[in-house]
């Protein structure tokens, strides 16, 4: 991993953003309503107090009705140079479905956190296109919807494996149930960053699935240091 390496000293734009809002016709809690949470949280957002994870600029992109790349770049996640390199480009007809990141907005993001058990789906645009396609035959095309590569043996004993596609629904965050396979953030209280876990939800908290001791830690859902930002409703294998 590459955790040490600083991100570009590029800092929160909250004026576009509250630019974009009013263009928008639109309230910050508006924008927290898409995954279910408090306007205080877009506070803590604008002013710097909390990190813009890919859950929240999914959020700003679909609420503001601009690309998830003028959201990391305004929110200081990527710098301004980023954008001309060459992403692939991915119909966006179907935006709804799942969202996509850029590689190297992808490799930032993985960057700004200290592990992980899955990552935004990755690889060429004809590998994206046809995840998408057998996401749609699986579940019918709505908001909220993204899809995820698993990358570590963390809920192996499940049947998830690495290479294993998901479909993440950021919509059910907080309406998922004990026995649910749920994607949450785990914020270290020791250092800086976070670990975007896949996790079994047994109310009220979360374990892994793993024959390996690494991933036999246990997490007390708080919404604080421990987050679900969204519910496993699909998978296949490549």
């Amino acid at each position: 991993m590459c955790g040490k390496r600083r991100l570009p000293a590029v800092t929160m734009d909250d004026k576009w953003f509250k630019a974009q809002q009013k263009k928008a016709g639109i309230t910050a809690e508006d924008i927290a309503n898409h995954l279910g949470r408090d306007r205080s949280v877009v506070s803590r957002i604008y002013t710097g107090r909390q990190k813009m994870s890919l859950e929240w600029a999914q959020a700003f992109a679909d609420a503001l009705n601009v690309p998830i790349d003028e959201v990391l770049l305004h929110a200081g996640v990527t710098s301004p140079g980023a954008e001309n390199d060459a992403p692939g480009s991915v119909d966006q007809s179907d935006r709804r479905v799942s969202s996509y990141l850029a590689p190297q907005h992808a490799k930032r993001l993985r960057e700004n956190q200290t592990d992980a058990d899955a990552l935004p789906l990755q690889g060429s645009n004809h590998e994206k296109i046809s995840a998408q396609k057998i996401a749609n035959c699986l579940i019918t095309p709505r908001d909220g919807l993204e899809i995820w590569t698993v990358v570590s043996s963390a809920m192996q004993l499940s049947g998830y494996m690495p290479g294993d596609h998901l479909v993440i629904d950021r919509n059910q965050s907080e309406t998922c149930r004990s026995g649910d396979v749920v994607l949450a953030e785990l914020h270290h209280r020791s250092k800086a960053g976070h670990k975007t876990a896949l996790r079994r939800l047994q109310t009220p908290v979360l374990v892994a699935d793993s024959a390996d001791p690494a991933h036999r830690d246990i997490s007390v859902v708080d919404t604080i240091n421990t987050v679900i930002r969204g519910k496993v409703i699909a998978s296949w294998r490549r």
